[in-house]
């Protein structure tokens, strides 16, 4: 019954997201749909008893964040130059990071790839030397084993700056984060989730930050 629940509420959203869009970016962030399941160490190792990664209230930072994507997509242009250079060179880097030059992905790849997923999250009792974490999130997005996919972290300090006359946008340090499809049993069903992989430099700087905004960046759902 979950799972034909996440699809209708995923359609629900997809529709929604190309009325309003058609070019992938929700209306809305996705924080109320998300949950997690499971968070372990990447290379085995025992996290702390207090640690912890949760989605948290949405503050005006990740609202802003929606809303800038979408004055930027509805102005005619794509989500992946949305991005900086150096985040764009960033997000190739980990899509394409084992495979051969022949499979390489490009830019010009990425003009369809859309945004579902902007979910507000935090990390409790942080400690120094924990190593990378893997995070398991349940999204009502339907995706699929073997798409394409990457999460992009946004950790705000609390600062704005002005980047035209009255026009304001929240500073954040920008972190790429693997991210893929995993298959998973949950009361006896497979489910699909999502894995993201949160670096230790990722995890001190969500410790450090006033709030956190993570977006999942995507092959189109049809593809």
């Amino acid at each position: 019954m979950k799972k034909w629940i996440s699809i209708l509420t995923a359609m629900i959203l997809v529709l929604s997201m190309t009325t309003a869009f058609a070019a992938g970016v929700p209306s809305k962030t996705t924080t109320t749909t998300t949950t997690i399941s499971t968070i372990a160490g990447a290379s085995g190792q025992t996290l702390p008893d207090k640690f912890g990664l949760t989605v948290v209230p949405d503050t005006a930072m990740t609202a802003d964040v929606i809303e800038d994507m979408y004055e930027f997509v509805s102005e005619g242009g794509t989500l992946i130059d949305y991005f900086e250079p150096e985040v764009q060179n960033d997000i190739l880097a980990h899509l394409n990071a084992n495979k051969p030059a022949t499979e390489a992905l490009t830019l010009d790849d990425l003009k369809d790839y859309e945004i579902n997923e902007v979910v507000s999250v935090d990390a409790v009792n942080y400690e120094e030397g924990m190593d990378d974490v893997v995070v398991n999130f349940d999204f009502a997005t339907p995706y699929e084993p073997g798409q394409k996919l990457i999460a992009i972290l946004d950790c705000f300090n609390g600062e704005r700056v002005e980047v035209a006359p009255n026009e304001f946008e929240w500073v954040s340090d920008k972190y790429i984060l693997d991210a893929e499809v995993v298959e998973v049993e949950v009361d006896g069903k497979t489910e699909n989730q999502v894995a993201v992989t949160f670096t230790e430099e990722a995890l001190r700087a969500m410790n450090d930050s006033v709030a956190n905004t993570l977006s999942i960046l995507s092959e189109p759902l049809n593809a």
